[in-house]
Formats: structure tokens, C-alpha cells, sequence
């Protein structure tokens, strides 16, 4: 980021609110409903959503919108859109688990149904299907949530296909200044890859979210727990003549080698029991104050465990827990806002702190019956050498400027800071890294007799503070591939654009039609290989770029 640049950004950015006077509330009202992606920008939008995640939140809404404000722009009677990205590496290398190019389409519907007295009805359905090209060394669906213990074969890249379901619904309803809700939810992922060795994945989470809401007379005051349960069957199979082995993954790029027969066929299942809740406050802003907060806290636990089909290396027809791990995830929000007579600013800090450990349990054959010469497998050992920690913290700012009734400019800044570690007790190796992302970034938009038009565009640049990269075996292609290339992309310098542009035009006073394009680009500022001495010249260690781009077409109504 060159400094003329920053220091111009900088003094547009606490000058250009001190022109006109603004009538800020009519801006609001005109652009009442807003489709945002989850992964927006705005201050105002993570405030939302941290309440949104409420069941009980949806019946509040419906009463008393105008008490909402700023929020209302987010909140119609229902949702159909249909979207499509596309991500691609067209240089460099890649995380193992994505391939090197992404295709995503889904359709997604939304929907509410509200009677005063009674309360309201919610749901979402929505359906999507996804390739990912030369991805490798990972069968599992969402690994970062088994990870390290996952498995792969030894027959190189391959291209797997997905089909996501995802079914939502609930209900909330009041009784006087106290909002009840309660929602269930069920995601399901089904993969496939007709390369060799043939896969069959099949992935699925069910929850159930029950929530409080209380209004007061200062703000509002959120509570919401929920249990969470999650299966992923793996079944892998050879029917021409390629017998690979199977790698189990522990950590680090660590990995062992089980040897399959032509025919032969291997099986996992993974599960995962969790729990969660959040507690936040929300304060009304009042016409005559000018200052306003949010304080939100989220807590989430899993316990994940894995079953291996014993045919391979094992005697008997018993699955064993192979491997467990504990993660604790804490994620803090807090959003103070001021509302001046030229402009609007906010300050948010958000943060995801994610603590895990791993278990390898140690089996040996024992006699169970000396009269009928049988054996089974008996745990006899737990070695927890596995933990990891990854520590996110973002730091923004957020300036909004009304220049009349139909114009609106925005600003923003952020910091993000994250430290990253594995360590694996046995030999003491350590796998970290700590880096520190600033973003800028502005926004524009106008407001037409029936459409609006919206501008976004962003520029991050990262930089590694330090970096560790510490194991007791020389790196082979495995290891470099599964493990070293990930703390790569994690720790080189980089920098990226990102762009968004959406319209929407009202046909009547209840629905809009709109279109949003978005897209990213990505690239290393330096030929940049890591801290590891060995010469990396004869492996694939590149310089990274990507490409990223979506559109989505939605309904509101």
C-alpha cells in the first residue's frame, strides 16, 4: 500500500461528510429492502445478523420495524434468488482440499408468514450444486472440521462433484415485551467423484436453535442456545486395476500408510455432537441521542469422533475410534455507533477465537475367549498430541455520508489481525505464523424514483509478522502438498480487490427484482516460499494468484 495513497484515503475519509446536511432517515426508508451477500462489509449488516441468528428475533421485526431503523433495509417478506461463482487458481499453487477451480450455482427461497396475535412463521429452502477441479489428499466434506484426521489415497488429483440441500423453519411469537422462538435446521452435502478410486460422500447437520428475546425500554436483550449433531459417511471403492493406499493424516503433514487390494473397499464415518449459544444487547437509539451500542458474545463447543472399518489392518468386524477432537470457538462483537448531523460513524471489533485438541487412541489385539480362540481390539492408550489455535481479530471503521435524499457515500478502514498454530507434542514440532491484513475501502449509493444502484469496492494488503515452520522429518511431496503449502498461503504477503456492484428496480410498492455482481482478485506481492532453509526449487511452491466472480439475480417481495 503506497503512503500518498493511505494519507489521501485518510483525509477524504474525515472530510468529505462537513458539505451538506443530510435528511438521513428518508435514504433508509426509500431502499427499505436490501439484498446483501453474508459476507458484506457493513457495520450495520453484522449488527443485524448477530441478532438476525435468533429465532425470536423474527417476530420483533415484524412489530416494530420502525424501532428497528437502519435494520428494516434487510428485513422484507421473502427471498428468492438463484447465484452462481466461479473461483479459479489460474497460477501458483493451491489449498490441496479446493482444486484449483470452483464452479457454485444454488437457489434459495425465503419466506414469512405473520398474524399480530399469534405470532410468526419462518423458513428457508435452498439447493445448490458445486465442482471443484485437481483437488487432493482429502476426502472429507468440510475438513477444517475433522482436520488433521483425514484420509486420502495415493492415485493424485481428481475432480469431485456436490450437491447441497438445506431445509430451515421455525416460529416466534410474543407474550407482552418478551419474544420466544425456536428453529430447526438441516444441511446436507452428498459428493461424488468418478475418477478412481470411486467416492461416495455423504454429509449432514441438524440443529436446533431456541431463543429469547427481551425488550426493554433502553434496548433489547438476546439470548439463544442450541444443540448441534453432524454425520459424514465416506465410502471408497476400486474397480479397475489401481490398488492405492490409504493415507491417514495426524498432523503436520505426518501421515500413515495403509495398503488396499484390487476390489477391496474403504469406509469411514465421522461425528460430531456440539453445543452453543449467544447473549447480546442491542440499545434503541433514541431521536435525541446520538450514541448507540451492540455488544454480542458467541460460544460454540464440538466433540468429533471417527470410525474406521476394521478390514483394513484389523481382523475383526469392529469400527473403531480411531481419533477425537475438542474445539472451543469464542467469537465477541462489540459496535458503537454516532449519529452526527453530517454523518454517521461505527466502530466494530469482531473477533473468532478457536481452540482445538486431538486424541489418537492406541488399540492392540487381546484374547476375549480362550475356549473359542477369539480376539478383539481393546483401546489400551490415548495420545493427545495434537493442538491447534487460530486467533482472528478485526478492528473497523465505518463512516457514512448523506449527501441529500438520494445519495449516499461510504467509507471504511479495517485491521485484521490472526495467529495461527499447530503444534504436535511428539518431537516438538510447531507449525505457526502471525500476520496482520489492512483493508480500505468505499461505497456509493444512489437512489432512483423506483431502483437504487450500489458500489462497492475494497483493497487489502497482508503482511506476515512472523512465521515458524518446525517439524523433525525432512519435507517430501505429501507433506509440502497437505501441509506446507497451506502454512504458505497463510503466511505469504499478498494483496487483493474486491469489488461489488448491485441493482434493484421496485415494480410495485412490495417487489423488487435485482442483480448483484461481485467479483476478486488475488496475487503475491513476492516470489515468497516460506521460512523453511531446504531448497523447495524442484517442487510445486509458486508465486499465487486468484480469480474470483459471482452473480446472483433475486426477488424481493
Amino acid at each position: 500500500m503506497k503512503l500518498n495513497i493511505l494519507i489521501y484515503f485518510i483525509v477524504v475519509f474525515v472530510s468529505v461528510g462537513m458539505w451538506a446536511q443530510p435528511d438521513k432517515e428518508s435514504i433508509y426508508k426509500a431502499a427499505k429492502q436490501t439484498y446483501l451477500n453474508e459476507d458484506s462489509q457493513s457495520i450495520t449488516y453484522h449488527g443485524f445478523k448477530a441478532l438476525a441468528d435468533n429465532p425470536a428475533f423474527n417476530h420483533y421485526t415484524k412489530e416494530f420495524v420502525d424501532e428497528v431503523g437502519t435494520w428494516s433495509e434487510f428485513i422484507g417478506n421473502g427471498t428468492v434468488s438463484v447465484g452462481h461463482r466461479f473461483n479459479q487458481v489460474p497460477k501458483g499453487d493451491y489449498q490441496f482440499d479446493w482444486g484449483d477451480r470452483q464452479r457454485f450455482s444454488e437457489v434459495e427461497a425465503k419466506g414469512f408468514f405473520t398474524q399480530a396475535s399469534k405470532g410468526t412463521l419462518f423458513g428457508t429452502m435452498a439447493y445448490g450444486q458445486e465442482n471443484r477441479e485437481n483437488s487432493t489428499l482429502n476426502y472429507a466434506i468440510n475438513p477444517e472440521i475433522y482436520y488433521p484426521y483425514l484420509v486420502s489415497d495415493t492415485l493424485g488429483n481428481g475432480d469431485k462433484r456436490y450437491e447441497h440441500y438445506q431445509i430451515q423453519g421455525g416460529y416466534s411469537f410474543a407474550k407482552d415485551d418478551t419474544y420466544l422462538g425456536i428453529g430447526i435446521s438441516y444441511k446436507g452435502v452428498a459428493s461424488s467423484r468418478i475418477t478412481e478410486p470411486r467416492l461416495s460422500i455423504y454429509d449432514s447437520w441438524f440443529k436446533v436453535d431456541v431463543g429469547l428475546l427481551q425488550r426493554t425500554k433502553q434496548g433489547l436483550i438476546s439470548l439463544q442456545v442450541y444443540p448441534e449433531f453432524n454425520r459424514q459417511m465416506i465410502s471408497s471403492s476400486n474397480v479397475l486395476n489401481k490398488a492405492p493406499a490409504v493415507l491417514q493424516f495426524i498432523g503436520l503433514g505426518q501421515w500413515k500408510n495403509t495398503p488396499i487390494k484390487v476390489g477391496q473397499s474403504y469406509e469411514r464415518s465421522m461425528t460430531v455432537v456440539g453445543a452453543g449459544g449467544s447473549l447480546g444487547y442491542k440499545q434503541i437509539r433514541q431521536p435525541d441521542q446520538r450514541w448507540s451500542y451492540q455488544a454480542n458474545i458467541h460460544y460454540n463447543y464440538r466433540h468429533m469422533n471417527t470410525f474406521d472399518n476394521s478390514q483394513l489392518g484389523f481382523e475383526s468386524n469392529t469400527k473403531l475410534n480411531l481419533f477425537t477432537r475438542n474445539t472451543h470457538v469464542l467469537s465477541p462483537m462489540f459496535v458503537l455507533d454516532y449519529h452526527g448531523s453530517h454523518a454517521t460513524w461505527a466502530w466494530m471489533y469482531q473477533g473468532n477465537n478457536s481452540f482445538s485438541k486431538g486424541s489418537e487412541h492406541i488399540y492392540e489385539s487381546k484374547k476375549v475367549s480362550s475356549s473359542q480362540n477369539l480376539y478383539d481390539y481393546v483401546k489400551v492408550a490415548t495420545n493427545a498430541f495434537y493442538t491447534q489455535r487460530d486467533w482472528q481479530n478485526a478492528l473497523t471503521i465505518e463512516r457514512e455520508q448523506f449527501f441529500d435524499q438520494t445519495h449516499k457515500f461510504t467509507t471504511w478502514i479495517k485491521l485484521k489481525h490472526r495467529l495461527y498454530q499447530e503444534k504436535y507434542i511428539y518431537h516438538q514440532q510447531r507449525v505457526a505464523s502471525e500476520s496482520l491484513a489492512a483493508s480500505i475501502g468505499i461505497g456509493y449509493t444512489k437512489m432512483f424514483t423506483k431502483s437504487s444502484l450500489n458500489i462497492k469496492w475494497s483493497y487489502t494488503n497482508q503482511k506476515t509478522l512472523s512465521s515458524t515452520y518446525q517439524v523433525y522429518k525432512p519435507l517430501e511431496k505429501v507433506a509440502i502438498r497437505q501441509s506446507y503449502i497451506p502454512f504458505v498461503l497463510r503466511t505469504e504477503p499478498i494483496s487483493a480487490v474486491e469489488w461489488r456492484v448491485s441493482y434493484q428496480h421496485a415494480m410495485t410498492k412490495q417487489q423488487t427484482l435485482g442483480v448483484a455482481l461481485s467479483g476478486k482478485y488475488a496475487w503475491a506481492n513476492e516470489d515468497y516460499h516460506g521460512p523453511y532453509t531446504i531448497d523447495l526449487s524442484n517442487y510445486d511452491v509458486a508465486v499465487n494468484n486468484r480469480i474470483a466472480l459471482g452473480v446472483k439475480v433475486f426477488y424481493l417481495f
